[in-house]
């Protein structure tokens, strides 16, 4: 589920300028399947889990996102602002602006929460469901939101579409 959400959110590259939003991304990928392993390992609720990823969210886009916004580790009401207007207002600038956009925070968190949502959701489907095609559906959302956003490139790559969909192939195989 994690490669597959990075592949999905590989198309970030055509969006921000420079590569300030790769690490966080990596996080974000990483972070929610983990607090999704260790709930079903606990076998906690969905709901629970769930619960526990958007809080762990909102803790990962402060410090990886918002980071600058919270002097001496403590979240600021600029933190607060920073993070609610990226989850508001943060998908309408992104279609907005020109592209490729600065890697700001608030722009940021909206990444952030794309990938984080398509990790999160994909993980309890894998650890859940019987479905075999359950937890590649969020990445495949994931893809199609990032292309919404992402800047077209003139000479389209194979690369990026052979690797989500080996991806895909790996998960369905898998699971």
């Amino acid at each position: 589920i994690v490669v597959l959400t990075l592949v999905a959110s590989s198309g970030f590259e055509r969006v921000f300028s420079g590569h300030g939003y790769v690490v966080p991304l990596l996080g974000a990928a990483i972070v929610p399947v983990l607090i999704a392993a260790v709930s079903a390992a606990r076998r906690a609720a969905t709901t629970a889990s769930l619960l526990w990823s958007a809080v762990g969210f909102v803790v990962y886009a402060v410090y990886a996102a918002l980071g600058d916004t919270a002097p001496n580790v403590v979240p600021t009401a600029t933190t607060a602002r920073e993070l609610t207007s990226g989850l508001t207002q943060g998908w309408a600038d992104l279609l907005t602006m020109s592209l490729p956009v600065p890697v700001q925070p608030y722009l940021l968190v909206s990444a952030l929460g794309l990938t984080w949502a398509a990790a999160a959701i994909g993980a309890e489907f894998a650890h859940r469901s019987r479905s075999s095609v359950a937890p590649v559906l969020p990445a495949l959302l994931l893809e199609v939101a990032v292309l919404g956003f992402a800047a077209p490139r003139p000479s389209a790559s194979v690369w990026p579409a052979a690797a989500l969909t080996s991806a895909v192939l790996v998960v369905l195989l898998i699971h």
